[in-house]
């Protein structure tokens, strides 16, 4: 099969063929992973600890790192899980950038959401997570005013997404959808960035520049003049993102954005939904992806049938999740530490 997130299929592989400019290469799934560049947490968590052979299953490398838990479990842990705390970024106190009281809301005949409470700062990073047809679309567009609650308030910036006009509601919250051609209408990627610094008031060149930042380079590189429907995943995503922020909103919501991304690319988001949030903006992703909110929430909101059912900082809701944690959490347990990144801090000697 072919897939991004090896850490879905790798344990039941025998061989794995990478592609990489072009060129193919391949052999056992032991050999082959341990120069790969693109590697599940698994195999990162073992490179960093420098396991031999690298664990490919959470049994092995539960059963590999004993002596690691142990020294850890004693240990104060708070410097690797700072960024998983809420709340987060500069101004995680303030007053909510979006409120949702007692929303219900209908698609059809059926009820998606029923009275959802959920506030949200300047500052956050929140993740919304729960099965398919928990209503995380629905609640990411009944903030972006999609759809108007048969029931509650909803508010963005304390002004009611679904009676602003587009031109205001741009300036107030950008969604960007599950399918970002949805918001791409140019002829090229140029055209969709020239357009986007025109309408916002910003100096030509702009948003292309930004595209530039979030698609990053070397093989993500793509030619401005391409059509955006002829883009990679990562490249059209980059662009949709880097149209939707000319405006400069306050609050930004994503759809499961890591459809298609490797990790690399999926890095790149990290970093930049981080960024946003230290600039002070209130960012919901709404995701499937347990590995990709483990490192970009300091919050996680869970539905399940349109009601939330869990609202807590996101360390507290995945290291111990039987359906959401992601892979080191599930190997370190009952440490609560998410990532690989929050790992190597850990491990750091005290000063």
């Amino acid at each position: 099969c072919s897939e991004h997130r090896l850490e879905r299929v790798i344990a039941f592989a025998d061989t794995l063929i990478t592609v990489e400019q072009g060129r193919v290469s391949g052999g056992s799934v032991p050999d082959a992973i341990r120069d790969a560049v693109l590697a599940p947490p698994l195999v990162q968590l073992g490179r960093l600890l420098q396991l031999d052979p690298l664990p490919l299953t959470i049994r092995d490398a539960r059963r590999a790192t004993n002596a690691t838990r142990e020294k850890l479990v004693n240990r104060d842990s708070d410097a690797a899980l700072e960024r998983n705390t809420w709340p987060a970024g500069p101004a995680g106190r303030a007053a909510p950038a979006i409120r949702l009281q007692g929303v219900s809301v209908y698609r059809g005949q059926h009820r998606a959401l029923t009275g959802v409470n959920l506030e949200a700062a300047p500052g956050q990073v929140v993740a919304i997570m729960g099965r398919n047809g928990s209503g995380k679309s629905t609640l990411l567009g009944a903030l972006a005013g999609l759809y108007r609650p048969a029931a509650g308030r909803v508010r963005v910036g304390g002004q009611n997404p679904a009676g602003l006009p587009a031109a205001q509601l741009v300036r107030r919250i950008a969604l960007l959808p599950q399918e970002p051609n949805l918001v791409l209408y140019g002829a090229s990627a140029r055209h969709e960035a020239s357009t986007a610094d025109r309408d916002a008031g910003l100096p030509p060149g702009t948003t292309l520049a930004r595209w530039s930042d979030l698609a990053g380079a070397g093989t993500e590189a793509a030619d401005p003049d391409t059509h955006p429907r002829d883009l990679s995943e990562g490249q059209r995503l980059a662009l949709a993102l880097a149209v939707l922020l000319a405006p400069d909103p306050p609050v930004v919501a994503v759809d499961e954005p890591t459809r298609g991304l490797d990790y690399l690319a999926k890095n790149r988001l990290v970093a930049w939904l981080a960024r946003l949030a230290t600039d002070g903006r209130c960012v919901l992703v709404a995701t499937h992806d347990v590995e990709f909110a483990a490192q970009c929430a300091n919050r996680v909101v869970q539905l399940a049938d349109g009601e939330v059912v869990l609202d807590t900082e996101a360390t507290r809701a995945l290291a111990t999740s039987p359906a959401f944690a992601p892979q080191v959490a599930k190997v370190l347990r009952p440490l609560p530490i998410l990532t690989v990144e929050q790992l190597s801090a850990a491990l750091e000697p005290d000063p």
